[in-house]
């Protein structure tokens, strides 16, 4: 959806006419590119400097107010703007295309949502905002999903560290007990289509 994240370009894609177009011109290789890679490779204090300028960068970008900016925040529905929605409806296009690519194989599709850290260490009881509303998509085009969120709540109740302290990826405990939430039946039982199933429960 963006040409560059983390500081790196990269292929992104964008909706025309309910369509979606692949975007990779700007990933033309120059001189600066090819140098500061073999730099970055050979020299470690160049590699470092070049951590630092993403980091600014990362730090800088989370002054977006979106729901989907990277920032460290507790979000409500409010929080989700209307480039959250278009964001929303270009991911939903992905996700069908890669659903028909993998039916066509012959093999089973399901869209899994990552638990939102700030709410799991701060004990918010909701996961990201964009979610439920992301989920209400998947059910409208029966696209099966997974929400681990309240399995990773309970265990962090026990202290289990499931992230890593200095950014929103898991930790090893957390890259395990998500898996297990993908693995095990009773756990995959527990969390599919689990926005749905609680509406229909109440």
């Amino acid at each position: 959806m963006e040409p560059s994240q983390y500081g790196y370009d990269k292929p992104y894609f964008k909706l025309k006419d309910e369509q979606l177009v692949l975007h990779t011109e700007h990933l033309k290789p120059d001189l600066w590119s090819r140098l500061s890679d073999e730099l970055s490779d050979s020299l470690r204090a160049f590699n470092y400097m070049g951590s630092l300028l993403r980091s600014f960068k990362q730090s800088f970008e989370s002054r977006d107010k979106s729901a989907s900016a990277p920032k460290q925040a507790v979000l409500d529905k409010e929080s989700v703007t209307e480039s959250d929605e278009l964001a929303m409806a270009l991911t939903l296009r992905i996700v069908e295309k890669l659903k028909s690519l993998m039916e066509s194989q012959g093999r089973k599709f399901t869209v899994a949502f990552i638990p939102y850290k700030i709410h799991v260490t701060r004990d918010i009881l909701r996961n990201h905002p964009m979610v439920p509303l992301f989920a209400d998509k998947l059910r409208e085009k029966e696209i099966k999903y997974l929400e681990p969120f309240y399995i990773f709540l309970q265990a962090e109740e026990k202290r289990a560290g499931l992230f890593n302290q200095n950014d929103r990826h898991f930790s090893a405990s957390g890259h395990a007990l998500f898996a297990s939430t993908l693995l095990d039946p009773e756990l995959v039982e527990q969390t599919s289509n689990y926005y749905h199933k609680k509406s229909a429960d109440s």
